[in-house]
């Protein structure tokens, strides 16, 4: 296994596999976030309970504060 090549432990080899998955998702819910954005030209002022809510429409359910989170991260707030 890599751990014994590279000075790093087993547990911490797994948290980073496990956080570029989380990464990915943000990502892609952030591009998702764009394009709801980028369909209502005239209104760019999209609040994190409105933003949920197109997401909702869309099929898409995540809680508030991932919305906010990724909103934040992405400069959307």
């Amino acid at each position: 296994m890599l751990c014994a090549i590279l000075p790093v432990s087993e547990s911490g080899f797994y948290k980073w596999k496990q956080n570029r998955k989380k990464v990915k998702a943000w990502q892609k819910l952030l591009a998702q976030m764009h394009e709801i954005l980028d369909e209502d030209e005239e209104n760019k002022n999209y609040g994190v309970r409105r933003m949920q809510i197109a997401l909702e429409q869309r099929g898409i359910k995540r809680s508030l504060s991932t919305v906010r989170r990724v909103m934040v991260r992405g400069n959307l707030v």
